[in-house]
This record gives structure tokens, sequence and C-alpha cells, in this order.
């Protein structure tokens, strides 16, 4: 299999397997687009420590809300970047990475809080 077509399987996988609504993806709005999605809720510390840029803002008190969101790579427009403001289900976050995984997206999201 070349690696094209093997690129291609992955992608045709990602959208019936990982994002097909009846196995593991839900329904989720993001920026106002409609899309199938894996989210998961990530203990803060860890994504924040993980960061080499940014103080654990649990040092300051407070609490911090992260999500990662999995999604078919070119559904949205275009890719958010970090630090950009977004909107997923009616709630705000900031993007704190985008990271391509073989014809997939996974976006880290944190909503700060005290």
């Amino acid at each position: 299999m070349s690696r094209s077509a093997f690129r291609e399987a992955l992608a045709r996988d990602a959208e019936r397997v990982f994002l097909n609504l009846q196995e593991f993806g839900e329904e989720h709005v993001f920026n106002g687009v409609g899309l199938a999605a894996v989210v998961e809720d990530s203990d803060a510390g860890d994504t924040m420590r993980a960061m080499d840029d940014m103080v654990n803002p649990g040092t300051y008190g407070l609490d911090v809300q992260t999500r990662t969101v999995r999604i078919l790579d070119g559904v949205l427009p275009r890719r958010p970047v970090p630090l950009e403001g977004v909107v997923l289900d009616g709630l705000k976050y900031e993007v704190v990475s985008v990271v391509p995984q073989m014809g997939m997206l996974d976006i880290v999201l944190a909503r700060r809080y005290s």
C-alpha cells in the first residue's frame, strides 16, 4: 500500500469509525459550525504543565477546564490557532494547541474561571 493510499484509508477510518455518531462521535457546534467530534475532558494541571511558555493558573487560585476536541481535518473553514478565542457548544474557550493526527485534528481548549 502506498503512503498516499494509507493516508486515505486513515482519513476514511477517522470519519467512518472514530467520528461516527453511532460509535464514538457526538454532534457539537464549534465556532458556529455543526460537526461530529469526540470531546474529552482533561486534567488541567497536566495540560498546563505541558505548556513551556505558560504558568499553571492553579498557582494563582484559578480553575481551568480543559477539553480535547477531535475532529476531521478540513471540516472547519480554517484551522484555529493557539491563543485564539473559540466557542464550543455555547461556551467560550481559548485554544491551547492544534495538532494534526492522521487525517484528524486534536484541538486542546482551556477555559479559566475562579
